[in-house]
């Protein structure tokens, strides 16, 4: 996958997660100086977008820790009375 493709796929976020134009453009210009002291950046933006799917995981489970009395495993949306 090309830079640009990764970059895309980050800022497009990864479930609840969204990125405003200002973390995108300082994403972007962290990005350079990070490849200026001889990190890659296709492993930043491989990382970036792994943390993401974790904090979305992780708010996921703790939303249905908190409130839910049932959890579906399979993505099945709860209904009110699992709540």
């Amino acid at each position: 996958m090309l830079i640009q493709e990764k970059f895309d796929h980050w800022a497009n976020g990864y479930g609840v997660i969204r990125h405003t134009k200002e973390t995108e453009q300082w994403v972007h210009e962290t990005l350079h100086l990070l490849q200026a002291r001889g990190v890659k950046i296709e492993t930043s933006l491989d990382l970036l977008s792994a943390a993401d799917r974790l904090a979305n995981a992780a708010m996921w489970l703790v939303v249905h820790m908190t409130y839910a009395n049932k959890v579906n495993l399979d993505g099945k949306p709860l209904s009110q009375e699992d709540f």
